[in-house]
């Protein structure tokens, strides 16, 4: 079937045809925005399809804080490779699942990405939070970052681990403003249309297809009829004629 042929069929059905086009825009325009109903009046809202990114920054130290130190002794410069190490176990600790419950009891259900790296031969930890709502990245950052905080301090408690030989972790800063990451609205909205435009075109040749089949088994049949009846004229002849 050419291009020509494709036409003349969708142009047969154009009702058909243009209700599949509304249909397809309509959608198209949900996946773009959101309706509700709240306090009695119908709001228009655009859907959040923006992911976004924040991160907040943890940093392992020693009582005394010996980094602050020029340590003319060796006791006074800290042990700083411990706390290197314990950065790289420590960022494997807040995506663990221990972390995570303790976090969702907070939130509910996570709703984003969670990451945690150390800085390389630092004693510095980055938590990566993604997702589509800027405000809800922030509180997740932030709450994460407190409750790693609290689950240091809860298990040094639990094993009476002595101040002096106590690992402290603390937030250099609040979370960073959330950063766009990618858009993908005007993709979504695309394959939306195309996928429902597609959809209807073919149906209107599957339809065309089983009219032509229906077509095509009735002039058969007629065929049939057609031949069955000049036989019985041909028998009906010879019988005269005997």
């Amino acid at each position: 079937m050419d291009l020509n042929q494709l036409l003349k069929v969708l142009l047969k059905h154009k009702l058909l045809l243009i209700f599949g086009f509304i249909l397809s825009v309509a959608l198209s325009w949900f996946s773009l925005y959101k309706v509700n109903f709240t306090s009695g009046k119908w709001e228009v809202k655009p859907r959040s399809l923006t992911k976004y990114e924040t991160h907040i920054n943890l940093f392992v130290d020693q009582p005394g804080f010996p980094l602050g130190r020029v340590g003319k002794y060796p006791e006074e410069a800290g042990n700083y490779g411990r706390t290197v190490e314990l950065a790289n176990v420590y960022a494997f600790l807040i995506t663990s699942e221990k972390i995570t419950q303790k976090v969702e009891e907070k939130v509910g259900p996570i709703n984003g990405e969670i990451q945690a790296s150390a800085v390389p031969n630092t004693p510095v930890i980055v938590i990566t939070v993604r997702g589509t709502d800027p405000s809800y990245i922030l509180r997740l950052a932030e709450i994460t970052a407190n409750v790693f905080i609290s689950y240091v301090k809860e298990s040094q408690e639990l094993n009476k681990i002595p101040p002096d030989d106590r690992v402290i972790v603390s937030t250099l800063a609040p979370p960073a403003k959330p950063s766009p990451l990618q858009s993908r609205k005007l993709e979504i909205a695309f394959l939306t249309f195309l996928g429902t435009f597609t959809l209807v075109c073919g149906l209107i040749f599957l339809f065309e297809n089983l009219e032509m089949n229906r077509k095509q088994a009735k002039l058969q049949k007629l065929n049939l009829s057609e031949e069955e009846t000049l036989i019985n004229s041909s028998s009906e002849a010879e019988e005269i004629g005997n």
